[in-house]
């Protein structure tokens, strides 16, 4: 599986599992996905920057983040991490 695919997969799983966690729907999760609509808010979106820093192993920097951001938006921000460095 290439890695791209990998981290959409585990993005995908975190995302999945934080709806859950807040009774929301668990519907069909893309790369266009835009997150303000998969109900993520600025404190949401804080919180699954660390979620995601944890699963990879990376730092994020949070302001290159935002509610407006498609799903796409966020993997390049993760792939880009893991190719820059891990802490």
């Amino acid at each position: 599986m290439p890695p791209e695919d990998e981290i959409f997969k585990a993005v995908c799983s975190i995302l999945h599992a934080r709806r859950r966690e807040a009774g929301a729907d668990t519907a069909l999760i893309t790369r266009d996905s835009l997150l303000a609509e998969l109900g993520i808010g600025s404190l949401e979106l804080l919180s699954l920057a660390f979620q995601i820093e944890n699963e990879f192993g990376i730092d994020i920097d949070t302001a290159d983040l935002s509610v407006s951001a498609r799903v796409s938006d966020l993997l390049v921000i993760v792939d880009s991490a893991k190719n820059g460095g891990c802490r």
